[in-house]
């Protein structure tokens, strides 16, 4: 059996040439959307990569810049962007995921200036959507009404979606490490259950293969989840787990 960082380097990166115009539009879209400085930090930018240079100049008449940031959903074409980052554009990458973290972390200091949500944490939330989720999955065997559960189905994947994501962003944004992995492997339980169901609400009983994460989507988290990281280091058979799912999935 391969080991789980030689199933972490089994991606298949886009060409370079078919994303770097995508990457530079992100950035430039993410900087206008957060910052009120946006210009001189594109400026700054240009200054140190004369292809991103180029492609402002090339580009600045078709840029519309974009409203504010409201929730970290409003991120998702960028969170979505960065694991297929390989190879070459790592610089850019690197720019790309360090500001999409800014923004995240701001929106939890925002969130916290209310007392009401002033303990608020991606990872607490992801853990209380995959709970709820889970308990109504586990309730599905016994109902035989199918309008009925159709409605389940449906509540259930509203809340496994929403912890798939809670969970990138709290990986993104660099919360602190809870669970000893576990909250990953709750993800990834929702994830494979999202690649199962169907459009009409039907769960098949096994996943689609187009809907399941691809590896190097996967490992991107696993690089950075901490607290996975340290029990693969101390824990076999958990490591064992992670890499039979990394098995698993589609490389592309």
């Amino acid at each position: 059996m391969k080991d789980i960082s030689s199933l972490m380097l089994m991606a298949k990166p886009r060409t370079e040439k078919s994303i770097l115009s995508e990457v530079y539009d992100t950035i430039l879209h993410l900087l206008q959307a957060i910052s009120p400085r946006s210009q001189s930090m594109i400026e700054e930018l240009s200054l140190g990569n004369p292809a991103f240079r180029r492609h402002c100049s090339l580009h600045s008449e078709d840029r519309r810049p974009l409203k504010g940031i409201r929730h970290p959903y409003d991120l998702l074409s960028a969170i979505k962007l960065i694991p297929t980052l390989l190879g070459k554009v790592y610089g850019e990458k690197y720019i790309l995921e360090l500001y999409t973290s800014v923004v995240l972390v701001e929106y939890i200091k925002k969130l916290r200036e209310n007392p009401l949500h002033s303990q608020f944490l991606f990872s607490k939330e992801a853990v209380e959507f995959f709970q709820e989720g889970h308990r109504l999955e586990q309730s599905l065997t016994k109902v035989t009404d199918s309008r009925e559960k159709t409605d389940i189905v449906n509540s259930i994947y509203q809340r496994y979606y929403h912890a798939k994501w809670y969970y990138c962003f709290s990986v993104i944004a660099r919360e602190p490490p809870i669970n000893d992995g576990k909250l990953f492997m709750c993800a990834f339980h929702a994830m494979h259950f999202l690649s199962m169901v169907r459009s009409d609400g039907v769960v098949l009983n096994k996943p689609k293969i187009n809907l399941l994460p691809k590896r190097y989507e996967l490992s991107f988290y696993l690089k950075r989840d901490g607290s996975v990281s340290s029990r693969i280091g101390m824990d076999p058979s958990f490591a064992k787990k992670v890499s039979e799912i990394l098995i698993t999935l589609p490389d592309r």
